[in-house]
């Protein structure tokens, strides 16, 4: 991300000029704003059970580091394998990490559902508000 505050133009010349172009230079270059940020629902429509599915998500597509994944109450989802990264994650229904590494950066809120862990690599601090935790496996 560039740090705008530390920014310095050099010679003369407008500086309101000189910041919008540093500023339209970087919101093409994406690191100005959230675009692509957002809630990334669990609809179940691939093969209805794996997170690396991404038909099983809303938008058709993973949920990524700037993401909030939400899985809700009814679906029962495992985590086999891959390097995944959420902004949040929100369980309603149940998660299995079975493989590969998860990392939530923010809040993992487990919330009348279930979280299991078997195997692969947890980066979280899972609360659990009337649900269940159930390791090993």
């Amino acid at each position: 991300m560039i740090d705008v505050m530390h920014l310095r133009a050099s010679g003369s010349g407008d500086m309101r000029h000189r910041w919008l172009a540093v500023l339209a230079l970087a919101s093409g270059l994406g690191v100005v704003g959230t675009a692509g940020a957002g809630v990334v629902t669990w609809d179940g429509d691939g093969d209805g059970v794996s997170w690396s599915d991404p038909v099983n998500w809303s938008g058709d597509a993973l949920p990524g580091s700037r993401d909030d994944a939400v899985i809700p109450g009814g679906f029962d989802v495992t985590h086999a394998g891959g390097d995944d990264v959420v902004a949040s994650l929100e369980v309603e229904g149940s998660l299995l990490l079975a493989g590969g590494a998860l990392e939530v950066v923010g809040s993992f809120l487990v919330d009348g559902g279930s979280f299991g862990w078997s195997g692969g690599t947890l980066d979280a601090a899972p609360e659990i508000r009337n649900g269940a935790l159930e390791l090993g496996g």
